[in-house]
């Protein structure tokens, strides 16, 4: 999923464990949420400026929710599998 002005509902937001959750269903997030990040898949996400870390999450119908690596700016967040089933994906920026 690419990053565009033009931008559909963000579906959650939420803290949890000291960051900033933005939560995407099929949606694309606000422009000025998402600034940070681009290339949201349900396997990964780049890192383009979120600081000082951040990390990818899917959440799976099945088996629950999965995080990636925390990663600086300049990095991408993998999964170390692809979930099936999955409800929604996002981005965690650490320390937001």
């Amino acid at each position: 999923m690419k990053i565009t002005p033009r931008v559909a509902a963000l579906t959650a937001v939420a803290l949890t464990s000291g960051a900033f959750v933005v939560g995407i269903d099929s949606a694309v997030a606000p422009a000025a949420e998402a600034a940070c990040y681009t290339n949201l898949t349900e396997t990964r996400a780049y890192n383009a400026s979120c600081r000082p870390k951040a990390r990818h999450w899917v959440v799976s119908r099945s088996s629950g929710t999965h995080y990636g690596a925390f990663v600086a700016p300049g990095g991408w967040s993998t999964q170390k599998v692809c979930y099936t089933n999955v409800a929604s994906r996002g981005v965690s920026v650490q320390g937001a």
